[in-house]
């Protein structure tokens, strides 16, 4: 298939203004004001003295097109390691998530999850394959109190 030529060249603007900012640009009201809460960059693993969950396995239902663990998976197994009335009793404000390997079918997977030591609304979570000890995936969550 052949595509059409345009018969005008168009400018391209270039921002240099890192990630905070560039989505700000496209809304005059939020001058000023960044996007996200902090830039994006490489997380810090939760504490080994830390809360552990007890080991999992992934499951079929964990799995992507590739036979590896689709990434919103991780995010599920790190909710699925709070009680019930933390969930009820706390809205999160932020997540970030760091890759760092795969997991596939069967994997025996292990949370860490640790508070951040100069903010305790924040927990750091580091999710990891048992049978090697890697650390398949890092989750930062901001949490807040929930007013009802």
């Amino acid at each position: 298939m052949e595509y059409p030529m345009l018969e005008k060249e168009y400018p391209v603007h270039v921002y240099e203004t890192g990630p905070d900012n560039n989505l700000s640009l496209l809304n005059s009201e939020l001058a000023g004001e960044k996007a996200f809460p902090r830039n994006a960059m490489k997380l810090e693993p939760a504490v080994e003295n830390g809360r552990n969950t007890s080991p999992f396995h992934v499951t079929i239902s964990d799995l992507d097109i590739n036979l590896h663990t689709n990434m919103s998976r991780y995010l599920k197994w790190v909710t699925d390691s709070y009680d019930l009335d933390f969930i009820l009793n706390n809205v999160p404000l932020s997540a970030e998530i760091n890759y760092l390997a795969e997991s596939r079918f069967n994997d025996s997977i292990a949370i860490t999850i640790s508070e951040e030591s100069n903010n305790s609304n924040v927990l750091n979570h580091s999710i990891m394959r048992t049978s090697d000890n890697t650390e398949l995936c890092r989750v930062r969550i901001n949490w807040k109190k929930n007013h009802i």
